[in-house]
């Protein structure tokens, strides 16, 4: 378990998708993080965010370790953003 920081998400709107990130991706048992998260954003958008961050594409959300949770958070809200606002 991790003590994770306010200061380790630097706004409302990151720390929000943080946490949702993190309990999609732990929602299903057993199944890849990237099908966990397919319905936020399209499979394909989360692949290359997955690459960015480099995690692989057939992790597990308990494989991925804090600090890529943290870069994959930073590049998904900015997608996550820009599709709320179109």
């Amino acid at each position: 378990v991790y003590d994770i920081q306010r200061s380790a998400v630097d706004s409302p709107n990151k720390e929000k998708v943080f946490f949702t990130l993190l309990k999609e991706g732990f929602s299903k048992k057993r199944k890849l993080l990237v099908s966990n998260l397919s319905h936020l954003l399209p499979r394909e958008e989360i692949l290359s965010a997955f690459t960015d961050a480099g995690i692989s594409h057939s992790a597990r959300a308990e494989d991925v370790p804090l600090s890529q949770w943290l870069a994959i958070t930073s590049t998904l809200e900015r997608l996550i953003h820009s599709n709320t606002t179109k």
